[in-house]
């Protein structure tokens, strides 16, 4: 594809270079300029207009299917305990997608990922971002660009000592 653009000065002049324009890139997009306004982002997206997997929100990415470690579900049902073990959901996120969305077509995953983070310093709605300890394996930390998140009770309570200074948001 042509270009006007010197490539090379193109990205050598930033300090953050985000790939994919969708919910997710615009969103760390956002968060990095509004806690670092000096900070030179780009973002670079392969289309005019934003079209992956974050954009759709619905788990595939041209034709191929990505399985992880969340579901989108309402924020009343996103914490649980069946999230501890990635494995156990991906298995029943496979089965649901056999016998009900694809009905036994032949498919390969290309990618599967174990989990989903994110940190704010801001001071956040409890709503929005609740660290709660649900049992003694599971932190529950809250939503990120329409997901759930989950941490071990270690990494669960070192990031809210970390976020939060060791005082608790409840």
């Amino acid at each position: 594809m042509f270009s006007l653009w010197d490539k090379q000065s193109f990205l050598l002049n930033n300090d953050v270079i985000i790939i994919g324009g969708g919910i997710s890139g615009l969103s760390c997009a956002s968060s990095i300029l509004e806690t670092y306004p000096e900070k030179k982002v780009i973002i670079l997206e392969r289309g005019q207009t934003p079209q992956g997997a974050s954009t759709k929100n619905g788990g595939e990415h041209q034709g191929r299917i990505l399985v992880g470690g969340g579901l989108d579900q309402e924020y009343i049902n996103e914490s649980s305990c069946d999230l501890v073990n990635s494995q156990v959901l991906q298995n029943k996120i496979l089965n649901f997608l056999n016998e009900c969305i694809l009905l036994n077509t032949p498919y390969e995953i290309d990618f599967n990922w174990s989990g989903i983070m994110a940190i704010s310093k801001k001071d956040i709605t409890l709503i929005d971002y609740l660290i709660d300890k649900e049992s003694e394996n599971v932190f529950y930390v809250g939503r990120y660009c329409g997901r759930g998140m989950i941490l071990s009770s270690i990494a669960g309570e070192e990031m809210r000592n970390l976020v939060y200074q060791g005082k608790s948001r409840l």
